[in-house]
């Protein structure tokens, strides 16, 4: 399996990602994102009161990830934030860039569970759009100190489709990706989808429209 960058390096994969107040989730995010694949992290915050800005800075000290004021100035803050992302160099050295929230995980169902094996199995796509899945609340109606994933495990079939489910997903970008700019669900291309090679999921081509 490739696991490697264009340049013969490992493959560096960047989540991005903005956070304010999201202090007791934020450990378990990370932690299974590493698990998956990511390498580095880009975390916007701000006006954090329940501490999570001084958590961010803890672990960007040891090197898990880069915290960062995020830019925006009283509206759009996750646009603000995609749109510094997207233009710092340290970011653009990615060779794939996962843009996704602190309530988001990634569910791969390929051998191996990794995003390295679920970009193999689409043939390295400029960019891989995945389908949202909610899940409800299973019941849960306080808070409790243990893992999201393992509390929150009931959920919509899959395979439904059609009005009743979102039709909404997150996109991993390739770094060659002729990009015009980041949008929370998808990037947006400074050409049409008919020039690239854009995949679901499944590696199924993404149509134009």
């Amino acid at each position: 399996m490739e696991r490697n960058g264009s340049s013969g390096a490992p493959m560096r994969i960047t989540a991005v990602t903005t956070i304010r107040d999201e202090g007791p989730f934020i450990l378990e995010w990370v932690a299974y994102h590493r698990l998956i694949g990511v390498s580095d992290f880009f975390v916007y915050s701000n006006h954090c009161t329940d501490g999570s800005d001084a958590l961010l800075d803890a672990l960007a000290r040891r090197g898990w990830l880069r915290h960062l004021a995020n830019p925006a100035k009283g509206r759009a803050y996750q646009m603000q934030a995609l749109r510094d992302a997207a233009r710092r160099e340290d970011l653009r050295r990615a060779d794939w860039i996962w843009i996704a929230d602190v309530d988001e995980f990634l569910n791969i169902q390929v051998a191996g569970h990794t995003f390295h094996d679920l970009i193999a199995a689409c043939q390295e796509p400029q960019a891989i759009s995945i389908i949202y899945q909610y899940f409800a609340n299973s019941g849960i109606e306080r808070f409790e100190d243990r893992p999201i994933i393992g509390q929150f495990t009931r959920t919509h079939n899959p395979d439904l489709w059609g009005a009743s489910p979102a039709i909404e997903v997150k996109t991993l970008i390739r770094r060659d990706f002729p990009l015009r700019y980041f949008g929370a669900h998808r990037p947006f291309a400074i050409s049409s989808c008919k020039d690239l090679h854009w995949t679901d999921g499944a590696g199924r081509p993404v149509p134009d429209r």
